[in-house]
Formats: C-alpha cells, sequence, structure tokens
C-alpha cells in the first residue's frame, strides 16, 4: 500500500512489488560487495555516509547532526537546518511516464 488507510480495492494505491529472480539478487549481492569494498578500499565513501552501510543507521545519521549543531551553537554560530520529508517521493511518480 501507498499509504495507510488507502482503499484497499483500489489497484493505483498498490507499489509494484519487485520479482527479481534468484541468480539476479545474488548477483547484486556480490556485486554490492565489491563496489563497497572498493569504494572504502579507495576512501571514496565519505566516513559520514550511512545509506547503505554496515553498522550505520538513521541513528547514526542524527547523532551527527546534532553534534554538529550543538558545537556550532557552542561555538557561537547560528544554525539553519533544511529539512524535506522523501517518504512520499515514489508516490508521486507518473507511473505511465516511468515506463517510458
Amino acid at each position: 500500500m501507498k499509504k495507510a488507510g488507502s482503499d484497499v480495492d483500489v489497484a493505483e494505491n498498490y507499489r509494484p512489488v519487485s520479482n527479481l529472480s534468484l541468480l539476479s539478487k545474488l548477483l547484486e549481492t556480490a556485486v554490492c560487495k565489491q563496489l563497497q569494498s572498493h569504494l572504502d578500499g579507495a576512501g571514496l565513501m565519505p566516513t559520514m555516509h550511512s545509506g547503505y552501510r554496515k553498522g550505520h543507521s538513521t541513528e547514526t545519521t542524527l547523532t551527527k547532526i546534532c553534534f554538529d549543531v550543538i558545537t556550532t551553537m557552542d561555538e557561537g554560530h547560528r544554525v539553519l537546518l533544511a529539512l524535506v520529508d522523501l517518504s512520499e517521493a515514489f508516490a508521486t511518480v507518473d507511473h505511465k511516464i516511468l515506463l517510458l
């Protein structure tokens, strides 16, 4: 379902389900591990990047943000945060255009 409380009888209220084969899932996992290893080994991945990284989570990101805000305020500077909620972003995609 796209959103809690949506009409269950309307097909547009459901997201498409990925039906990847076992082989493609194994290949995706292998490529992901190799790419992650290369990016980490070459120092190409920012140390504070938390998305899709083992041992990192939204909690890691929030802790870093809170630390930066408090440190900046302690130094006498002002802090401005611009926050964007992308939780419904996929629901706004026109699937006909996407398929084209």
